[in-house]
């Protein structure tokens, strides 16, 4: 038996970590699915009418992987796993459109996601310099002190570390 519910923005549906027995299918309004990455929410996607979400620890008997929070009043429906699972195994073409919606949300979270936490990633900062070596004609030495003050790192440690992962690297 499906359960219909209406939610307000700001409401929690459900929390990373929190034990899962449900599938959610947007009916309207908006919601987000984020994670916490050293205390900083991480957006993973917004999810609209005809999206479902909390298949990944209903498939699998685990865990929520990340937050659903209302970002815009939502109708919702809940599904059970003993439904899901009922259907799954009665209608193969359901087991067809679950891995096809599975694998292209998994690509588009796992991108969005690593453009999010590469925030200090070490090529970001050689990007930085080749654009102002190569386009700006900035002096080398200026572009490492730029760095070095927007790093809060007046002895260049963080930079010698980055260039030292950039040459380990190729």
């Amino acid at each position: 038996m499906t359960l219909e519910k209406l939610y307000y923005t700001g409401d929690i549906i459900f929390k990373e970590g929190d034990l899962s027995g449900e599938i959610y299918l947007v009916k309207a309004g908006c919601v987000q699915i984020f994670q916490l990455h050293h205390g900083k929410e991480v957006e993973i996607t917004k999810l609209y009418s005809g999206d479902i979400f909390g298949e990944l620890a209903v498939l699998d008997n685990s865990y929520r992987s990340a937050t659903a929070r209302v970002v815009e009043d939502a109708l919702i429906s809940i599904i059970p796993k003993e439904v899901i699972a009922a259907t799954l195994k009665s209608n193969p073409i359901w087991v067809n459109a679950l891995i096809r919606v599975l694998t292209t949300r998994l690509r588009e979270m796992t991108k969005k996601y690593n453009e999010q936490i590469s925030e200090y990633h070490p090529f970001k900062y050689l990007n930085y310099l080749i654009k102002k070596k190569l386009e700006l004609g900035t002096p080398t030495e200026k572009i490492v002190k730029e760095l070095s003050i927007f790093l809060n790192d007046p002895e260049y440690k963080q930079l010698k570390s980055i260039l030292q992962l950039i040459t380990k690297s190729g």
